[in-house]
């Protein structure tokens, strides 16, 4: 169902039901969507879905297609650079980095947070 797979994606992307709302619909209607409570217009999902940067094929293919966990951990690698902080960036698994050859990515943001090329 629809709400099951909107959890899956919210929780792999590490998001609250706020954030994964988008402002396209409250935190109370989203929580019930999630649940199976009630259905979701397709407007409201196509919002939802495309301010995470999740594609339609992304999403319904679910955990077939790994790009949603690749997203979620380039999420966390520019929140990392755009707080400067350099305590969660050190707490990403650089197993899951190389994974998803992010390497680059994460020795670029290293590199600006600790003001040193290695």
């Amino acid at each position: 169902m629809i709400g099951n797979r909107l959890k899956k994606t919210r929780v792999l992307m590490e998001l609250t039901q706020t954030e994964m709302s988008a402002d396209a619909i409250s935190e109370s209607f989203y929580s019930k969507v999630e649940r199976n409570l009630t259905d979701i217009n397709a407007a409201d999902m196509t919002t939802i879905l495309n301010a995470h940067q999740v594609s339609f094929r992304d999403f319904f293919e679910g955990e077939k297609n790994l790009l949603p966990k690749k997203r979620a951990l380039w999420k966390k690698l520019i929140v990392a650079f755009n707080r400067q902080d350099l305590k969660s960036l050190k707490k990403i698994n650089y197993q899951s980095i190389e994974k998803y050859n992010l390497e680059l990515v994460y020795k670029l943001v290293n590199a600006e947070l600790t003001h040193q090329v290695n």
